[in-house]
């Protein structure tokens, strides 16, 4: 006898009987690398002079995907990006299936403590109505619906992190404006590191 939770259910039988519904993600998959690689070009060709020499600038751009953030696909780019044991920066483009897009600003280290005033500045400003500020005890959790996340005016003391980090998202419903929201986000994180 099959055990139960080895039986499939109507839609998971729908699924499996389905390769179309595999090959649309896959295509799906295939435009968000696309939209990164583009990106990502745009994004080395628009490395400000005074930058060129930095560490973070030099590692070059970095696309990955998955299948398992929260069970749940995606893809991602890290430009610029610098990661160490005790230093971190870096702008991340995240797309979460079935959630949203994201950009977000990670620092550690020597720059955290170049850039957070900086940073705290713009938290101060209209400007930053939409964005997310990470308050985790993890650097590593994605997730801005998650209790690591205050939304814009949030006001907690962030003195004993060992992180900083900020982001923004938008809904996947309105995948036609990544091309530009992507980056004017990123010209607006890279003016806050100048």
């Amino acid at each position: 006898m099959i055990p139960a939770k080895l039986t499939l259910s109507p839609a998971q039988r729908e699924c499996l009987l389905n390769p179309g519904f595999i090959l649309t993600k896959l295509a799906v998959q295939e435009k968000m690398v696309a939209l990164m690689a583009a990106l990502s070009a745009q994004y080395q060709a628009s490395i400000p002079e005074s930058f060129r020499g930095e560490p973070w600038v030099l590692t070059g751009p970095k696309i990955a995907r998955g299948e398992q953030y929260e069970q749940l696909p995606w893809v991602m780019l890290d430009y610029p990006r610098y990661f160490t044991r005790e230093q971190v920066l870096a702008i991340r483009c995240f797309c979460w299936w079935g959630n949203y897009a994201s950009i977000t600003l990670q620092l550690s280290g020597s720059y955290m403590d170049r850039y957070r005033p900086a940073v705290e500045a713009f938290w101060q400003t209209a400007e930053a109505k939409d964005w997310y500020w990470g308050v985790g005890e993890n650097a590593w959790i994605h997730d801005l619906n998650s209790k690591a996340y205050l939304p814009w005016p949030a006001q907690e003391d962030r003195s004993q992190q060992g992180w900083l980090k900020i982001a923004k998202k938008i809904p996947l419903e309105q995948w036609d404006l990544l091309p530009d929201w992507y980056p004017a986000q990123y010209r607006l994180l890279m003016d806050l590191l100048q």
